[in-house]
Order: structure tokens, then C-alpha cells, then sequence
């Protein structure tokens, strides 16, 4: 009885030492976390539209007069919402791709479309971060039709 109690200790005491003395590994993992640097919404008079969405809200602002054959009409103010995962300066970039009136009446050229600014520059960006306001300005004269217009506008995000 004895040797059995003596060979059952031992058995135990094996048995505790190896979970005691259990090894541990570590391992290092490297990853990469893809850049995420899209346009998630516009912003037209604090109505946020998709961004592939029409921005119906967009209204004349203000006509100011260059001369007697030019004048400047001002449209309401854009921004962007951004989506990043970025912490380096980004850079946003607006530019009319055309605008045209709905019954082929007049064409704007690019040169008589502009924004002001036309680029602006986010230094401390952060997801849904939204840009300062782009400014839609057209330059009309006399040639210039009343009625509706359809145009489009292109956003370019980089980084800088």
C-alpha cells in the first residue's frame, strides 16, 4: 500500500511539475492598414446629398457686374464630407466639368466656370472631417439664356 502511495505522489508531483514548466511563445504580427481617403457626402445649404447624388438645392447667391458685358453670378457654397483614415495632409480640388442649358440653349465654356478656392488643404484630417466651402462662381453675358441648367462638377481628394 505503501509503494502504491509513494508511486501516486511521484505521479502527481511529474504531472504538477509539467504544467508548472509550460512553455510560452510569442509571436510578432505585422500588418498594414490600407489607405481610406474617399468622399463620403456634399454638403449644399447644410443638406448632406451622396456624392453621386444631383444637388438639387444648389440657388443663385449673388450677381456682381465686371463691366458692362460681363458679370459674375455666385451659387451657393459647397463642401465635402471626407472618409479617412489618414493623418498626413490631404489636399480637396474643385472644378466644373460643364454646364449646359436643358434645352442645348448655351453652353458654358470651362473658362467662363471656376471655384473659389479651387483647392484647399487639410493639415490635421480625421474621418468625416468636412472641407471649407468651394464657391461656385459662372461668368455670364449677354449671350447667356435664362432657364434651367445641368452641369457637372468634379472633386479630386490627394495627398500631399
Amino acid at each position: 500500500m505503501k509503494k502504491i502511495f509513494i508511486i501516486s505522489l511521484i505521479l502527481i508531483f511529474c504531472n504538477s511539475t509539467k504544467a508548472i514548466s509550460a512553455e510560452i511563445s510569442t509571436q510578432n504580427i505585422n500588418a498594414s492598414l490600407g489607405e481610406i481617403l474617399e468622399i463620403s457626402k456634399v454638403i449644399v445649404e447644410g443638406v448632406e446629398h451622396n456624392n453621386d447624388g444631383t444637388l438639387h438645392n444648389i440657388q443663385k447667391k449673388e450677381l456682381t457686374t465686371i463691366n458692362n458685358n460681363l458679370k459674375t453670378l455666385t451659387l451657393s457654397p459647397i463642401k465635402v464630407k471626407i472618409h479617412t483614415n489618414l493623418s498626413t495632409p490631404i489636399s480637396v480640388s474643385a472644378e466644373f466639368q460643364e454646364l449646359n442649358h436643358n434645352n442645348n440653349l448655351h453652353n458654358f465654356t470651362t473658362e467662363s466656370l471656376s471655384f473659389s478656392p479651387k483647392t484647399v488643404t487639410i493639415n490635421n484630417p480625421y474621418d468625416n472631417v468636412i472641407s471649407e466651402e468651394f464657391i461656385p462662381k459662372i461668368n455670364i453675358n449677354s449671350s447667356v439664356k435664362s432657364g434651367a441648367y445641368t452641369g457637372q462638377v468634379l472633386f479630386t481628394l490627394g495627398t500631399i
